[in-house]
């Protein structure tokens, strides 16, 4: 979990310096602790994982000129759905591992946890990545979110490239819909 987690917020911190922001993880104690609470009544068998989420501010020094100033709700969108895309890339690779070795634990927990990581902060949950990303734009977060689910669910029985393939397919039909019957 450390292994994913340092990759996740590592993600964040990177491409917010690119765009000149800084970026903070706050963590949720509620999230925590409703996750706890149904890993407990569950026995287990319900994992969701609500860490917190992404904080970002201007790195004042960074951001020269007139035009910089001022929060970016697409670039925050794109901070925010970074560290999703990571986990899912970490999932495919702890995938591929256990094509070498099936009965590997470290690779089959590795694969679960960045999944699950994955898809938990894509919710568009106050504190969670996914509420950035929904708030950023509304069109690619429908486009991001169905591409990282539906490529999740299928790394479980294809390899990572015709999962991407399939995954883009229906994110892109996802947002068609999303346009045509909501944004109009």
């Amino acid at each position: 979990m450390l292994l994913a987690f340092f990759f996740h917020e590592t993600a964040h911190k990177l491409i917010a310096l690119k765009w000149g922001y800084k970026s903070e993880f706050k963590i949720s104690w509620l999230g925590l602790t409703a996750s706890l609470i149904l890993a407990f009544v569950s026995g287990g068998n319900l994992a969701i994982i609500l860490p917190g989420g992404l904080f970002l501010a201007h790195h004042i020094r960074y951001r020269l000129g007139e035009f910089r100033y001022g929060l970016n709700y697409k670039e925050m969108a794109l901070v925010a759905l970074v560290g999703p895309a990571i986990n899912l890339l970490l999932a495919a690779l702890f995938q591929w591992g256990l094509t070498i070795s099936p009965e590997n634990y470290f690779f089959q927990k590795g694969f679960v946890l960045n999944l699950t990581l994955a898809i938990c902060t894509l919710l568009p949950l106050p504190t969670l990545d996914g509420f950035s990303a929904f708030f950023g734009s509304r069109g690619f977060y429908i486009f991001s979110a169905m591409l990282i689910i539906v490529t999740g669910f299928l790394l479980l029985s294809l390899s990572l490239f015709p999962a991407l393939l399939f995954a883009a397919i229906a994110g892109f039909l996802a947002w068609l819909v999303y346009f045509q019957k909501v944004e109009k």
